[in-house]
């Protein structure tokens, strides 16, 4: 570890110092209207500021992994005074970078959070890069840790299969849907175009959007242009992936079309009521209904 961590750390250079023929302080001690010693400080109207670049205190810690945690962090101290209130306040990061309170559960390790008080979460589930052997003490690296974006790339690869599991595009106005465990085959068309106009009501002047309704044979609902760029559940976006369009005709595939396009019914036709009732031929309607049509000398 360098032995100037510290300054590495909290301090940051002069504003100014890496310009090019800055010179500022120089210019100032070398002036005849000022004493002849002149501290290294005098002269710039920029002094040094406090910093806080925690990336290489990371890249060390990082650095140490399948190391005693204990060394580590005595090495730290050896670097970095405590009784200093600036360098102090480095060691309240570093539970930032490091899981250090775990514990062994049923021989999996568990971590128990930053700041305690919380349910045990898995290793395996947690979004921690480095912990602490609850056991051995040794520094280690999770590996079952799935970045930012990882986690961005298997959402969109669940979501990408979700439609995929009902919703099929043949072309831009055809497509196959699943709904309520049966597919269909959905026609789009594209919506009217609105039309603004303008009116005066009273002493003010408004402009009205006006939009021709069309009925959505698959949302079962009045649409026109007027719903705009909705991304809800309920949207043309959700349904037809796209926005602008509304479901104009729709028919439920054949046994034919299932097999063409390698398809299953999900959903299941409810099975008609069997009676068996004195006479020549059975009866598939209802109790009542076959009573009825049994005292009106139907069956």
């Amino acid at each position: 570890m360098r032995e100037d961590m510290d300054k590495v750390i909290v301090e940051r250079p002069r504003w100014g110092s890496r310009w090019i023929g800055s010179g500022e302080g120089r210019r100032y001690r070398a002036s005849e209207d000022v004493p002849s010693k002149q501290g290294m400080r005098q002269g710039y109207r920029l002094r040094k500021d406090l910093n806080e670049d925690l990336n290489p205190l990371k890249r060390y810690i990082a650095s140490q992994v399948n190391r005693p945690w204990i060394k580590v962090y005595g090495e730290l101290c050896a670097n970095i005074d405590r009784r200093n209130t600036v360098q102090a306040h480095i060691f309240t990061h570093i539970d930032s970078f490091v899981e250090r309170h775990t514990r062994l559960i049923d021989g999996k390790v568990f971590v128990l959070g930053r700041y305690g008080g919380h349910k045990p979460e898995p290793l395996d589930q947690s979004s921690v890069e480095l912990y602490v052997h609850p056991r051995t003490g040794i520094l280690l690296r999770n590996r079952h840790r799935k970045s930012w974006s990882d986690k961005q790339r298997d959402k969109r690869g669940q979501e990408q299969a979700q439609i995929a599991a009902r919703r099929r595009v043949l072309n831009g106005r055809e497509q196959l849907h699943l709904i309520e465990g049966f597919w269909y085959w959905i026609e789009l068309a594209a919506l009217p175009a609105g039309v603004t106009r303008k009116t005066v009501q009273g002493s003010k002047r408004k402009i009205i959007a006006e939009s021709e309704m069309r009925w959505d044979v698959v949302r079962k609902k009045v649409v026109g242009s007027s719903d705009g760029n909705d991304f809800g559940s309920g949207s043309a976006y959700h349904w037809y992936g796209m926005h602008g369009v509304y479901a104009k005709r729709k028919r439920q595939l054949s046994e034919r079309e299932l097999k063409k396009y390698g398809l299953k019914q999900k959903g299941r036709q409810t099975p008609g009521l069997f009676i068996a009732i004195e006479g020549p031929a059975p009866c598939h309607l209802s109790k009542r209904a076959c009573n009825d049509f049994r005292a009106d000398g139907a069956i």
